[in-house]
């Protein structure tokens, strides 16, 4: 996974970054227990939350295809 951006600079909010595939049920709980702690708490947390599952499923499918190849 390649960085496509740096994150926003907030000096006076506590970033809470959280990624989220899809593919890792433990992960999907975790991410909702993130989101729900957040809440209420905009005012001192900058929460963010970045979805890769797109970029893990076209990694899947470029693997396969190298794969019919050989």
């Amino acid at each position: 996974m390649h960085q496509a951006r740096h994150p926003p600079v907030v000096s006076d909010k506590v970033s809470v970054t959280v990624f989220l595939n899809g593919w890792c049920a433990g992960a999907c709980l975790q991410c909702v227990t993130a989101r729900e702690a957040a809440e209420g708490l905009e005012d001192i947390i900058d929460y963010q939350e970045i979805d890769t599952s797109e970029v893990l499923r076209q990694d899947i499918l470029k693997l396969a295809r190298e794969k019919r190849k050989e």
